[in-house]
């Protein structure tokens, strides 16, 4: 189901559309295909059982295919979408239902793989915005650090934009509340080294020659072109 564009502001264009994985439909669709094995072995085996086994071969099948046609249709009418401005995420078929995030007010975002998705290319994005309860999660997307980069790159062009006011957010990857993935135990929010923020307030959150140092990251990266890189050393310069 295409994103409808009524729901766009005018200067706002869909970067990327997408659903669930379809590992998303997980053990429904695995118990399925188990019952209908198992039915198909019973019928080949005893051609000639009574009604009664028959109707339990349609219980045996019936009941995980009713689950896996919940999970589909969950599946098919669930989308994610990154627009220019926001990060929208739609589901539901009779009641549909519509969740969005600023992508100016984006604080941090991470990437959660177990060894499967890593395989399968699958994976879990996490965000976190300042101001809502708990931590943003869409599950089962696929290429996952993709759909992260994108994010970040959007996020970044918002800010250009509009003068480079606020902080770029922080990328990591982990189960968010890991130390890992946020840094310290004790909540820091200070993004790991390489992470594209950079601090120019003049406060003593960074000093000059950091400030430096994570501008030419920026620049190696292309979320910073050489004219808004010399730009912003001159600027940093300026202070010394």
């Amino acid at each position: 189901m295409a994103f409808p564009h009524r729901l766009l502001f005018d200067d706002e264009d869909v970067v990327v559309e997408l659903r669930p994985h379809w590992i998303y439909l997980g053990w429904p669709l695995v118990a399925t295909i188990a019952a209908g094995a198992v039915a198909i072995a019973v019928v080949v085996s005893f051609p000639h059982a009574s009604v009664v086994v028959a109707y339990a071969l349609v219980v045996l099948v019936g009941v995980p295919a009713l689950w896996l046609f919940g999970r589909v249709t969950r599946w098919v009418s669930t989308s994610v979408v990154v627009t220019t401005a926001r990060i929208f995420e739609r589901w539901g078929v009779f009641a549909r239902r519509t969740d969005e995030i600023r992508l100016d007010s984006v604080n941090q975002l991470s990437v959660h793989q177990n060894l499967l998705d890593r395989l399968l290319h699958v994976g879990n994005v996490y965000v976190e915005v300042p101001g809502r309860t708990g931590i943003i999660e869409y599950h089962c997307l696929s290429r996952p650090e993709v759909v992260q980069r994108i994010i970040s790159e959007q996020v970044a062009d918002l800010h250009r934009q509009r003068g480079g006011r606020g902080p770029v957010p922080a990328m990591a990857s982990g189960t968010p509340g890991d130390p890992e993935a946020y840094g310290s135990p004790q909540g820091d929010r200070t993004p790991p080294t390489g992470s594209p923020t950079v601090r120019m307030t003049g406060t003593a959150e960074a000093s000059v020659v950091d400030a430096m140092a994570q501008l030419d990251e920026m620049r190696r990266r292309g979320l910073l072109t050489d004219e808004e890189y010399a730009t912003k050393k001159a600027e940093l310069l300026g202070r010394l």
